[in-house]
C-alpha cells in the first residue's frame, strides 16, 4: 500500500503509471488536497490527450479520403487529356 504524501507525489511527477487510480479515489481521505489536485490535473490532461488523438485520427481519415479523391481526379484528367489529344490528332490528320 502506498503511504500518503511523498510517494504519491513522486509517482505523479515521475509519470509512473503503476497506480490504480480508482483505488486512490477510494482512499480519498488519505490523499492531501494538493495530491487530489495533481490527480485531477493528470486526469484532465489524459482526457485532453484522448480528445486530441480522436481529432487527429478523424483528420487522418479525412485526409485519406481526400487523397483518394485527388488520385481519382488525376486519373480522370489524364483520360480526358488523352481523349482530347486523340481528337486533335484526328482533326490534324483530316486537315492534311
Amino acid at each position: 500500500m502506498f503511504a500518503p504524501g511523498n510517494t504519491l507525489l513522486l509517482l505523479y511527477h515521475k509519470g509512473l503509471c503503476i497506480v490504480d487510480w480508482p483505488a486512490i479515489h477510494e482512499m480519498h481521505v488519505l490523499i492531501s488536497p494538493a495530491h487530489r489536485q495533481a490527480i485531477e490535473k493528470y486526469e484532465a490532461v489524459v482526457q485532453r490527450l484522448a480528445s486530441t488523438e480522436e481529432a487527429a485520427r478523424k483528420l487522418q481519415e479525412e485526409n485519406q479520403v481526400l487523397e483518394k479523391e485527388y488520385k481519382n481526379w488525376q486519373l480522370e484528367r489524364a483520360k480526358l487529356i488523352k481523349v482530347r489529344s486523340e481528337e486533335i490528332l484526328i482533326i490534324n490528320f483530316l486537315m492534311i
